[in-house]
């Protein structure tokens, strides 16, 4: 059921529900993918991304390397 929900939002392009779906993934995941993972979905708050810069984490990196593997996972 996740797999097919994170498919259908990644078609439609509504990164911010792919990556709060994929989050949840306990198996198939590397650390440094599910990492990239919750740093894009945590980053879709606006809020939260000086926190990531504070602590010296290229968010928008980890973003596009999160939207790379879950296109080539899922989409």
């Amino acid at each position: 059921m996740k797999n097919s929900a994170v498919s259908q939002f990644i078609q439609a392009g509504e990164w911010q529900k792919a990556f709060s779906a994929a989050r949840k993934f306990f198996f198939g995941l590397t650390k440094e993918q599910k990492r990239s993972i919750e740093i894009a979905a945590d980053c879709c708050n606006e809020l939260r991304r000086p926190f990531y810069v504070s602590i010296g984490v290229d968010w928008t990196a980890e973003t596009e390397k999160a939207k790379a593997f879950l296109q080539a996972k899922f989409g």
